[in-house]
């Protein structure tokens, strides 16, 4: 689970974490333990949150190392296509 991109992307939508996770039906404790890399959603859950951010799924199955910024730029490409 790519943490770091799922931190990113609910800060950029300017949503809490209790704001997202009653969204999807999780505990915010739930939903923390995703963005703290302690859990990863079922394969349900994670495409309906791809779905919502409008990105692949597989953006948020792996982090390759990726920082954020490196997100940041992967993200702005997209926006232009």
């Amino acid at each position: 689970m790519n943490s770091t991109l799922l931190k990113y992307m609910r800060a950029q939508r300017k949503i809490t974490q209790a704001e997202f996770a009653k969204k999807f039906q999780l505990s915010r404790s739930t939903y923390e333990s995703y963005e703290n890399g302690r859990r990863s959603p079922d394969i349900e859950t994670l495409i309906r949150i791809a779905n919502f951010f409008e990105i692949p799924f597989f953006y948020l199955l792996y982090s390759d190392g990726l920082e954020k910024e490196m997100w940041k730029q992967i993200l702005i490409i997209k926006d232009d296509v």
